[in-house]
């Protein structure tokens, strides 16, 4: 499509907007896919290392090849990844948002916010993120939040969707009769919500204990049917607030990183129970170790924990 766009000028305003569109969507899934790809399949980035570091190929030609293709490193993959990002924001940035399956402006900052903070480059991802949260559409409250479902087209925070593909519809082969699947959740990903507590709110719609079972709610999708958006990859505002927390917190700006965090949990946990100095009284690897907790809690199931886990590993902050 990239490479047909340019015969194309427009006879008009329409036209030329479309046009626009078009090469943004396109920059935009190439980055994305990139990005699965090489998280999936390389070695996760480190400045130190990323030049020497295997990826996957790139292979950015429309036309087929009768040639062996072999690892770009990790710093080209991510390069490639930054310059389709790059370009779709400019494609897209005076572009109207057409659906929640289709990349806009914002989902393009969010996702280079994401690819920032997998490089280490604070700065940027605290820049992209704060696009976001500043332009893009607002957090949800749980605490006047009344559907049964959390993950639908009609969520207010929603902010782009790959379709139709649901993990527990993936992965499970009969309903649950009282949550649509039976895929479980793990008592470790359970236990971070404190359900001895109870405050947070998650617990009522991103994962519900019944019987002794605990049940994925957040998108309930049943067995050998399709939703109508994807859990899989998925991008919503919450994740502009943790990204700018931790990117803030990682470039000693804790100010800004307490202040997103709580913007955050007090859409997520009760509101009687809701109280700002639990963040307020954390700073270094506390506060930095809090927030990717939370990205555990606010993120689960959405295509995040692997990727996080792996970055992790690399260094403490």
């Amino acid at each position: 499509i990239l490479d047909e766009l340019d015969a194309f000028t427009g006879e008009n305003e329409v036209d030329k907007q479309n046009i626009s569109r078009i090469a943004g969507e396109c920059h935009f899934l190439r980055g994305v896919y990139y990005f699965l790809l090489v998280n999936f399949y390389g070695k996760p980035y480190s400045a130190t290392s990323a030049s020497t570091d295997p990826a996957v190929p790139l292979k950015l030609t429309a036309y087929v090849e009768d040639k062996y293709y072999v690892r770009n490193s990790v710093e080209e993959v991510y390069g490639q990844i930054e310059k389709d990002l790059l370009m779709a924001e400019d494609f897209l940035k005076d572009v109207p948002k057409k659906s929640v399956w289709r990349a806009d402006i914002n989902a393009v900052r969010l996702m280079l916010s994401r690819m920032y903070l997998h490089m280490s480059s604070y700065v940027n991802a605290k820049k992209y993120a704060e696009m976001v949260t500043s332009t893009g559409p607002q957090l949800t409250d749980l605490n006047l939040f009344s559907g049964d479902e959390f993950l639908t087209p009609n969520l207010s925070e929603l902010i782009f969707s790959t379709g139709t593909s649901s993990l527990p519809g993936n992965v499970t082969f009969s309903p649950n009769y009282n949550y649509g699947n039976n895929y479980l959740i793990s008592s470790e990903l359970y236990g971070a919500y404190h359900p001895e507590v109870g405050n947070d709110l998650r617990l009522k719609y991103f994962v519900v204990e019944d019987g002794g079972t605990i049940c994925y709610r957040k998108l309930q999708g049943e067995s050998s049917s399709k939703t109508e958006l994807s859990d899989v990859f998925v991008l919503r505002t919450a994740e502009a607030w943790l990204n700018l927390a931790e990117a803030a917190a990682c470039s000693d700006d804790e100010i800004t990183a307490r202040k997103a965090l709580n913007v955050l949990r007090e859409k997520r946990i009760r509101q009687d129970a809701f109280d700002e100095t639990e963040v307020d009284a954390l700073s270094g690897l506390a506060l930095v170790r809090f927030i990717r907790e939370e990205r555990q809690r606010e993120l689960c199931l959405e295509g995040h924990r692997w990727f996080d886990l792996r970055r992790y590993r690399l260094r403490v902050w």
